[in-house]
């Protein structure tokens, strides 16, 4: 028998593995759960120009934007698409000398959709260049009957970007880190099947 050359029983063989597939996933996937990175790019504006952005999705989101060179401030509308500085033309806004962001909640008569962004360079460099990340909230069970829940994020601004910095450095496979995120109980569910059957 080719398992008892390394000195393992079958069932000792499926057991291991099965704990080392959890080990190498359980951290991403605990992140995975809550939380979906949608964009994260790269984007450079001219001093007193705007890049704007649209969003159709009913989710929850978080909106940040941090500063590479020069300088940007965000602002959020939800009736006006060219969205400005103007106060009339804004609902929300970000206006730090760092990192900036907003806190998006899911559809509502209050928050309807489509919703606008843009990011203002600010007129005193003559071009900013910033990363654009959004972030979607994914619901667990316990929120569908909680809609207070939706206002609130586990992590803050800072820790949050700190931890998408570290899993995107550490994920040199995004695409299998995705598809062990989505399908990895399913996977687990058919080795303990096939295990309790030996």
């Amino acid at each position: 028998n080719h398992w008892l050359r390394y000195g393992l029983e079958m069932e000792e063989w499926m057991i291991l593995m099965c704990i080392s597939l959890l080990l190498l996933v359980s951290l991403p996937l605990t992140h995975s759960m809550v939380y979906k990175l949608v964009v994260d790019e790269v984007v450079t504006t001219g001093g007193g120009n705007y890049s704007r952005h649209e969003i159709l999705s009913n989710s929850s989101f978080r909106v940040m934007v941090v500063p590479l060179e020069g300088d940007v401030d965000l602002y959020l509308s939800y009736s006006t698409r060219n969205v400005s500085f103007d106060l009339s033309e804004f609902d929300a806004s970000s206006t730090t000398c760092g990192l900036d962001h907003l806190d998006i909640p899911a559809l509502s008569p209050l928050f309807p959709r489509p919703m606008y962004i843009a990011i203002y360079g600010h007129p005193s460099y003559e071009t900013s260049k910033y990363r654009f990340i959004l972030v979607k909230r994914l619901p667990e069970e316990e929120d569908e009957w909680n809609e207070e829940l939706d206002y609130e994020w586990d992590e803050s601004p800072t820790e949050l970007l700190e931890r998408i910095n570290e899993e995107r450095g550490t994920t040199s496979n995004p695409f299998l880190s995705i598809f062990l995120s989505e399908h990895i109980w399913n996977i687990l569910e058919i080795l303990f099947t096939i295990l309790l059957e030996l």
